[in-house]
């Protein structure tokens, strides 16, 4: 009865949160991790290219929503599908301050005497990929894609790859961190989300949103969502073989969260297949570093039948998941699918055999984030210091589980607890 009572009083927290999240509300910068605020150093800007030591940084991104006739940058896309993917450039500001020395101070304090608004100033289209699916034509009694709509995917591919070589080589890179969004995120904060992570990663790479179709709004949104979802994969491939296909590009670290994680691995799955069945190596074919599953809003049941079974880990050099057993979000995911999701997992869930297995596969880790806020719910991975200090550490320190930048109990082979207590290196 009590956990049914629970059930009800986490459905209604949601459905509130949801509400609330419908409305405009500023982005405010998220709090200072600790692996900031808890340390003499601060906020590092010794390793951070002279190019992103700004307020004023670009974040680009890939999306398929629908494009709206506005005039507000923040809304150039909404949560409507479109079966062309473009590729652009949004403009954003870290407001109401001084410039970056003072972003650099405000982001070494754990206490700020004002909230930080973000906000996109603009946004610009940089190329725009053929619709999907490809026009088709007969040549010499073959069905064959279209070669002018070969032609214009293309030309389009090279622009955006000329684009990014520019960048990586101002920034004097060869990475780029890919953030692919959750359930009912809308255009302004799949890009501003990405802002927070990417500044308190000490700006590591190359920024990229992929934003799909999301934000349909209300509990049935949910639905939409996820449909949307599915829908959106092919243009995510079509997105990670760009940045795959670059010699330049060294490196892809990917932070996915919520049902964002379910098109990640679902492409990234895809991918492997291919790339498996060209006789390629994983790891060097795809280029991923970092695959981080924040929260992750899939079934426990798939996951091992689609990517433990198909060991997807040899494509990776680490994967890190993110769990929380009180997400209320996840909570409302597991009623309506009747199975467990993924970013609820704990240690003892696992069976012993799992277990063996899991201590057996390098590269893999469980992160269960203890004692959060109801208030901070389903975005813990970025709204809590604790939380988003662990992912800094990991992208931007490269350090491992346990270790000091990255104190985390252990809790069995691949498990570990960030605790309350969690502090990178005290004063």
């Amino acid at each position: 009865m009590e956990a049914a009572n629970k059930l009800v009083r986490n459905l209604m927290t949601l459905a509130a949160l949801v509400a609330v999240s419908a409305c405009t509300s500023p982005h405010y910068l998220v709090k200072t991790p600790s692996i900031y605020s808890e340390r003499e150093t601060g906020y590092e800007t010794s390793d951070i290219a002279e190019a992103d030591k700004t307020a004023t940084p670009a974040i680009y991104f890939f999306t398929d929503r629908s494009r709206n006739q506005t005039e507000k940058p923040e809304k150039t896309f909404g949560p409507k599908r479109s079966n062309v993917m473009v590729f652009g450039k949004a403009e954003t500001v870290f407001d109401r301050l001084k410039g970056w020395p003072h972003l650099v101070s405000i982001s070494s304090s754990a206490r700020r005497p004002n909230k930080v608004p973000l906000r996109i100033t603009s946004v610009g289209i940089e190329a725009e990929f053929p619709p999907t699916p490809f026009g088709l034509a007969r040549i010499n009694g073959a069905t064959v894609v279209d070669p002018k709509v070969l032609v214009q995917f293309e030309e389009s591919a090279s622009a955006t790859q000329s684009i990014f070589r520019q960048e990586l080589f101002s920034k004097k890179t060869d990475e780029v961190l890919l953030y692919v969004h959750g359930y009912n995120t809308n255009f302004r904060d799949s890009i501003l989300n990405l802002l927070d992570i990417w500044h308190f990663a000490g700006r590591r790479g190359l920024p990229i949103s992929y934003t799909w179709p999301a934000a349909h709004g209300g509990l049935t949104g949910y639905f939409a969502d996820s449909e949307s979802g599915e829908f959106s994969i092919f243009h995510l491939k079509q997105a990670l073989r760009l940045l795959m296909g670059m010699p330049e590009l060294k490196r892809i670290n990917i932070i996915a969260h919520s049902r964002g994680t379910v098109l990640i691995s679902t492409a990234i799955r895809e991918l492997v297949i291919e790339a498996r069945a060209a006789g390629k190596d994983l790891k060097s074919a795809l280029k991923i570093h970092n695959l981080i599953l924040a929260a992750p809003d899939m079934d426990y049941g798939v996951v091992q039948q689609r990517l433990v079974a198909e060991q997807l880990e040899e494509a990776h050099h680490q994967i890190t998941v993110y769990t929380n057993e009180d997400d209320v979000a996840l909570s409302l995911s597991s009623f309506l699918a009747s199975a467990q999701r993924f970013g609820k997992l704990r240690a003892e869930d696992v069976s012993e055999k799992e277990q063996q297995m899991l201590a057996l596969v390098e590269g893999v880790a469980f992160v269960r984030v203890a004692d959060l806020s109801s208030f901070i719910g389903h975005s813990y991975y970025r709204k809590n210091p604790r939380a988003l200090s662990d992912i800094a550490a990991l992208i931007r320190y490269e350090a491992p589980a346990g270790s000091p930048l990255r104190p985390l109990e252990s809790a069995g082979p691949s498990f570990w607890v960030l605790p309350k207590e969690y502090y990178p290196e005290p004063k």
